[in-house]
């Protein structure tokens, strides 16, 4: 950096709430549907599958959406 600044990036994982990803998936399921897609699998790892398991669980989806 010049100046031998120190930046804080407040961003990843541990600053982010937990709930938010649910729209982006509801938002790439409904592309997805719209695009014509009939079968969808959602796969993850680390956090990710976490992620799944709470739209899952928590959210109305799509029959295509393969469990």
């Amino acid at each position: 950096m010049p100046n031998n600044e120190v930046v804080v990036v407040e961003k990843g994982v541990f600053n982010e709430d937990f709930d938010e990803c649910v729209n982006d998936l509801s938002e790439w399921i409904e592309y997805a549907t719209h695009e014509g897609f009939e079968e969808i699998y959602l796969l993850g790892a680390s956090i990710a599958c976490n992620r799944i398991v709470n739209y899952l669980n928590n959210y109305k989806y799509p029959k295509c959406i393969k469990k």
